[in-house]
């Protein structure tokens, strides 16, 4: 779509104008509206972003950072991100403080900024894009960015605010103040798009059924071009989708491309699908092709109703991954993606009418209402923020998830008794390029010597996906190969640290995940994330006067380190062959793909990282590894007499 043809370029005038005279604009738009693409260039052209100044652009993740950046130097004329236009994410920085006008940067990487420029002096204009998502790391940085208007304006240099939302969200219209905000209402294009419920529900296999739909739209449209996007909750689905439709596109006579869609996709699965084709092409997503991805000539939406969101479980006190039902919210813009072609389009519905306007929530809560907040906390801390009890979100977090954070930062020696950040641990732990709980553990091995090890772990952990493929073609010749060459029966963590290894010394990659039924994009993007630990630990490393160690063949090393930043995530295997967490006594099942869950005998005690879901939907303990309970008394003996259990 040309700059002219944008909904947005009607509003180009009204905008700046509104942003001369207010603190803050919301501009609301649906996808395709020109949002994120065009927002920064009027920013530029309204004289924001003089030097030494420039605009930054804060996305909710990596992968639509990445694509925003290069929609906008491509529109800008620009040759290549790093120059007028610039990209910051971990471990990917291309920018130049004297050349970038705009800066499209992560929010977790802005959010890291302000632990060093806690003014964002560089910065003119901050502008929140997709905040109709209202992740955790979105409400802080609003809320940090309110704090710091607040002292700019004290100091005679203002700061600007645009947030731009696909929906209308009361909470963050009047977050900045009514008499402060002007709301730029952007009228979309206006495709027809005809919506189609299921006669009856489809039942539990939501991902075949997608997949038959998929198939049969594509069989019965007569024009061989435009997109069939399909929504599923997460990136196993969307696998899972993308080998059951290859089945039957290689059985049948009319050829279509297959792209899967999600957070932890390669660059070249987001540029094809961005790309408009002469050819079918089957795009099967995440939410995040709702509003944050472009997909191109999207003619008929394929929509299985679900999406995946962390919520937090107060009876395990964590935080849990749950596939829950699409708001209604959500399941409107889905639908509006199939009018973006210009054309009419078409949405199919894998639920009833009825199931829509009766089960389906109107929207859910923000993150700030159902998620972990130990991050948070320890970010707000560093910045400055000594009573964060008063901070000002837009929509405050429960009392139930600021006491749980402040106790495990108080376990994880991030904080001290009276609430204030230890040094230099509690700083440290601030500025990693990790959670806290990792952190921790990466801080632990050097003193345990095993850091190299420990940085091959963090590096798996960091993909959030499974080293594993979950697909059900996976033969037993696959598996016997990787259980005699690289599991070790020590647990998953050992298991990566040889897997990531025998990836790098082989000269044939690709084809030695294959053979194992490995997920060769787990271990890739596990080395793109390498560089940014390693720094960061290092500096660690010299600051205390260690080097980066390997342990060998020394397992307990790394399983103390282990105990040190995930002691919280701890079970017991009892009489009645089953796990209960430590910490709330919970029955708690391991992911299938665990080496404890599929090789050897269950050990007596587990460390794990975090929950994850099996096939059937139920929340299992991920990346698990045999420990010692004399270990976990020693690292965090005070947490679990807190909680009133022990080990």
């Amino acid at each position: 779509m040309s700059r002219r043809r944008c909904p947005i370029a009607a509003h180009r005038d009204e905008i700046l104008y509104a942003l001369e005279d207010r603190d803050a604009v919301v501009v609301i738009g649906a996808a395709g509206s020109g949002k994120s693409t065009q927002l920064p260039r009027y920013l530029v052209e309204g004289g924001w972003a003089a030097p030494p100044r420039c605009v930054v652009s804060a996305q909710p993740r990596r992968a639509t950072a990445s694509d925003v950046a290069t929609r906008v130097a491509d529109d800008l004329g620009c040759d290549r991100v790093g120059d007028a236009v610039g990209l910051a994410a971990a471990g990917d920085e291309r920018w130049d403080a004297s050349r970038t006008r705009i800066l499209v940067a992560t929010d977790g990487w802005l959010l890291r900024t302000a632990l060093l420029d806690p003014l964002l002096k560089h910065f003119s204009v901050v502008l929140v894009d997709e905040a109709h998502e209202r992740t955790l790391n979105q409400d802080l940085l609003m809320g940090l960015v309110k704090k710091v208007q607040k002292r700019r304006k004290e100091l005679g240099d203002p700061l600007r605010v645009v947030i731009a939302l696909a929906d209308r969200d009361d909470d963050v219209e009047k977050f900045f103040g009514r008499q402060n905000t002007a709301i730029a209402q952007i009228d979309g294009r206006r495709d027809v798009v005809d919506v189609f419920h299921s006669d009856a529900p489809r039942g539990s296999d939501y991902v075949s059924a997608a997949a038959d739909a998929a198939h049969q739209a594509h069989e019965e449209d007569t024009q061989r071009g435009g997109c069939i996007l399909v929504f599923l909750p997460g990136a196993r689905e969307v696998d899972e989708c993308c080998q059951l439709l290859k089945a039957v596109l290689r059985d049948g006579n009319k050829p279509a491309d297959l792209i899967g869609v999600y957070a932890g996709a390669d660059k070249r699965a987001l540029k094809q699908a961005a790309m408009p084709s002469s050819r079918r092409r089957i795009c099967v997503a995440t939410s995040i092709a709702e509003t944050s991805v472009a997909v191109a000539d999207v003619r008929v939406v394929i929509d299985a109703g679900f999406e995946r969101l962390p919520v937090f479980d107060e009876n395990a006190n964590a935080e849990v991954v749950a596939t829950t039902y699409a708001s209604r919210q959500t399941a409107d813009r889905r639908a509006a993606r199939a009018g973006s072609s210009g054309e009419a389009g078409k949405c199919y519905r894998l639920y009833t009418e009825d199931a829509f306007r009766t089960i389906l929530p109107a929207k859910h809560e923000p993150a700030s209402r159902r998620s972990e907040l130990a991050a948070a906390m320890l970010q707000l801390k560093a910045v400055g923020v000594s009573n964060v009890l008063d901070f000002d979100w837009p929509s405050p977090p429960t009392e139930l998830l600021i006491c749980a954070a402040f106790e495990e930062l108080l376990a994880l020696k991030a904080i001290d008794d009276q609430g204030e950040l230890t040094k230099p641990d509690g700083a440290r732990l601030a500025l990693a390029p990790c959670g806290p709980r990792t952190a921790r553990f990466l801080l632990a091995s050097l003193q345990a010597g095993c850091s190299e090890e420990a940085l091959d772990v963090a590096c798996v952990l960091a993909t959030k996906r499974t080293l594993r493929r979950t697909d059900r073609r996976v033969k037993e010749e696959q598996k016997r190969l990787f259980r005699d060459e690289i599991v070790d029966l020590d647990g998953d963590h050992a298991t990566y640290v040889k897997a990531l290894r025998a990836f790098r010394e082989s000269p044939h990659p690709e084809q030695f995940c294959s053979e194992r039924a490995m997920d060769s994009g787990t271990l890739r993007s596990a080395e793109r994330s390498k560089p940014n630990l390693e720094r960061w630990l290092s500096e660690m490393a010299k600051e205390d006067g260690v080097v980066l160690a390997s342990c060998g063949e020394d397992g307990d090393s790394l399983r103390k380190a282990l105990c040190a930043g995930f002691f919280a995530r701890a079970a017991r295997f009892g009489a009645d062959a089953t796990f209960r967490t430590l910490r709330a006594d919970r029955e708690i099942g391991l992911h299938p793909l665990s080496v404890h869950a599929e090789f050897g005998t269950p050990p007596e005690y587990v460390v794990f990282c975090d929950f994850g879901l099996d096939a059937d939907g139920a929340s299992v303990a991920r990346h698990v590894s045999r420990c010692d309970p004399r270990v976990l008394i020693a690292e965090a003996g005070e947490y679990y007499e807190l909680r009133g259990g022990g080990a």
